[in-house]
C-alpha cells in the first residue's frame, strides 16, 4: 500500500508538469501562429484628412482592411482639416518610427514640410487625394488619387449635352452667368476644371452675352460655397441662369441649395468633380456628382507601402484610381 501511493503521487507529479509544459507549449504556438499582425515587422501610418465624411471613412476602412490582409500594422490619426494637427500628426508618426505614411492633407501647399519632415527620417510618403506640391505647383511626393483628367472630362461632356440640349446659349433672353468654384490649395481640383473647360468653352466663346468668374471657396465646409454663391448671386442679380463647375461635391451642393434658396436651380446647372462614396441617388436632371469608393484608395495605397517597405517595390510616381460622373448622388457631408 506504501509503495502503491508513493507511485501515485509520483505519477500525478509527473502528469502536473507535462500538463503545464504542454499549455506552455500551445500558448507560445498559438501567440505565434494565431497572432502574427501583433508583431508584424511592418507598420503603416495613414493621416487621413478627415473622417466626419463617408468618402475619408471609407479610406480609412479600406487601409485598414488592407494592412490586416498583409500582415501589417495599421496607425490611423485624423488631420481634422487642420494645418497644425497635421504637422503634430506626422511628428507623432515619425516618432513612432512607422515604416511608411499615407497622407492627405487639407493644404497641398504644406507639401515642403511635410516631404522634408518624413524623408529626413528615411520613411516612404504617399499623398493621398490630393498631391503634395510646392508653391511652384510641382509635385515633391509619390501620390494617390481620382483620375482627375477623366473627372473633368466627364464633367464637362455632361455639360455640354445639357447646355446643348436646353438651347440657353441661343436664346438671346437669357443671361448665362459660367461660374468655376475651386481653391488653389487643391492642384487636383484646378486639373479638373481646366479639363472641364475644354469642352464647355468652345460653346460659350461665340457668344458675347455670357459672364465668366473664376472663383475660391473654403473647400472644407459645405457652408462656405453657400456663402460664396450667395455673394455672387448679390453681385450679379442680372445672371438668368448660373451654369457651374465645383471642384468637390460638398461645394456643388452647398452651390446648388443656395441656388434653390432664390428660386434658380431649375435654370442652372451644376457638376461636382470630386467623387462621394453615397449610393443614394437623387432625381436631378440639372445637377451631376462624382461618384467611387474612397475604399479602393485607401487599400491601394496601403498596398504600394507595404510591397515598398518588405520588398523594395519601387512607389510610381502618380497613381490614379478611376471614378465616373454619374446622376446626382447623396452627399454625406454632415
Amino acid at each position: 500500500m506504501f509503495t502503491e501511493g508513493r507511485l501515485s503521487k509520483k505519477f500525478l507529479v509527473w502528469l502536473v508538469i507535462f500538463a503545464a509544459v504542454a499549455l506552455l507549449l500551445f500558448y507560445l504556438f498559438f501567440e505565434i501562429a494565431q497572432d502574427p499582425k501583433e508583431k508584424s515587422d511592418c507598420h503603416l501610418a495613414f493621416l487621413v484628412k478627415r473622417t466626419d465624411m463617408l468618402w475619408y471613412r471609407r479610406e480609412v476602412d479600406g487601409f485598414i482592411s488592407a494592412c490586416r490582409d498583409l500582415g501589417a500594422d495599421p496607425l490611423i490619426l485624423d488631420n481634422q482639416m487642420d494645418h497644425n494637427r497635421t504637422l503634430s500628426n506626422l511628428s507623432a508618426a515619425v516618432n513612432r518610427e512607422v515604416d511608411g505614411i499615407a497622407l492627405g492633407t487639407p493644404d497641398c501647399r504644406l507639401g515642403r514640410l511635410l516631404v522634408d519632415q518624413a524623408f529626413s527620417a528615411d520613411i516612404p510618403l504617399i499623398s493621398v487625394d490630393e498631391k503634395l506640391t510646392d508653391m511652384s505647383g510641382r509635385q515633391l511626393a509619390p501620390h494617390i488619387g481620382p483620375d482627375n483628367l477623366s473627372l473633368g472630362t466627364q464633367g464637362g461632356y455632361w455639360m455640354k449635352r445639357q447646355l446643348e440640349a436646353r438651347g440657353w446659349l441661343g436664346d438671346y433672353r437669357r443671361n448665362v452667368g459660367f461660374l468655376l468654384l475651386g481653391s488653389q490649395r487643391d492642384a487636383g481640383i484646378e486639373q479638373r476644371l481646366r479639363a472641364a473647360c475644354l469642352l464647355t468653352d468652345p460653346l460659350f466663346l461665340p457668344s458675347g452675352y455670357y459672364k465668366r468668374w473664376s472663383e475660391e471657396f473654403d473647400k472644407s465646409d459645405l457652408t462656405g460655397a453657400i456663402l460664396k454663391m450667395h455673394a455672387m448671386l448679390a453681385l450679379y442679380p442680372e445672371i438668368t441662369n448660373w451654369v457651374v463647375f465645383v471642384g468637390n461635391n460638398a461645394g456643388a451642393l452647398g452651390v446648388y441649395a443656395a441656388l434653390c434658396q432664390l428660386d434658380l436651380a431649375e435654370d442652372s446647372l451644376v457638376c461636382g468633380l470630386y467623387p462621394t462614396s453615397a449610393p443614394t441617388a437623387i432625381p436631378r436632371e440639372n445637377m451631376v456628382l462624382a461618384y467611387g469608393d474612397g475604399f479602393a484608395m485607401g487599400a491601394k495605397a496601403a498596398g504600394i507601402l507595404y510591397r515598398h517597405v518588405t520588398a523594395g517595390t519601387p512607389i510610381p510616381p502618380n497613381t490614379e484610381i478611376p471614378m465616373n460622373i454619374g446622376r446626382a448622388l447623396e452627399e454625406e457631408h454632415e
